[in-house]
């Protein structure tokens, strides 16, 4: 079966980001099944996450910086604009260029936000997210 989005190994798995922290963090469990729910927090961005009060302000930064920097070479990559919306949203997702060179010709969803393990000690690699078309 053909499918319009690109895959490479090489790139970290990402989950999307589909109704809230629960939804994402079983998708996370799903993928990782030493995750329990409760054990990843998703924010929107560093600010959300100092906010929350339960990493330290420099965690928040540092692991925000962390997905922002994995974004380029992780977002999924969408032959058309269309695929991707059909995906992540009408006006979720831009042209790949504009986010990483190796990302030229296709489109991407643009970040949403990050998830984290809820305790530094999980090592728990940050990750992008991605809205999700609900519906």
């Amino acid at each position: 079966m053909a499918s319009s989005i690109e895959r490479s190994s090489k790139r970290s798995t990402t989950v999307a980001l589909v109704a809230g922290a629960g939804a994402t963090a079983l998708a996370l469990g799903r993928y990782d099944p030493s995750q329990r729910e409760e054990d990843v927090l998703v924010y929107g961005g560093p600010d959300a996450c100092i906010r929350g009060g339960i990493r330290t302000e420099a965690d928040c930064r540092s692991t925000y910086a962390t997905a922002l920097a994995a974004y380029p070479e992780a977002a999924p990559r969408y032959l058309s604009l269309a695929d991707c919306e059909g995906h992540h949203g009408a006006g979720h997702c831009v042209d790949g260029t504009a986010v990483a060179t190796s990302a030229a010709g296709r489109f991407v969803p643009m970040l949403a936000g990050y998830v984290i393990g809820r305790r530094i000690e999980q090592a728990l690699e940050p990750q992008p997210v991605y809205d999700h078309r609900l519906g």
